[in-house]
């Protein structure tokens, strides 16, 4: 016989966030000279989006 149980089960991802000056990010800023992608002109969802295109190129 096979019995479910509806206690509800949490759990809780960990995400870990560098910081913006970490040198892992600034040598991938450079690198792929991702800040020419956004400008200060655009608003959050277009700079996912920007983003999110050259992820997908």
């Amino acid at each position: 016989m096979i019995t479910f149980s509806f206690e509800e089960i949490r759990t809780q991802d960990k995400f870990l966030w560098l910081d913006y000056n970490h040198q892992y990010l600034k040598e991938l800023r450079e690198r792929y000279k991702l800040r020419s992608l956004i400008n200060d002109d655009m608003d959050d969802l277009a700079k996912v989006k920007a983003v999110m295109n050259w992820v997908n190129s």
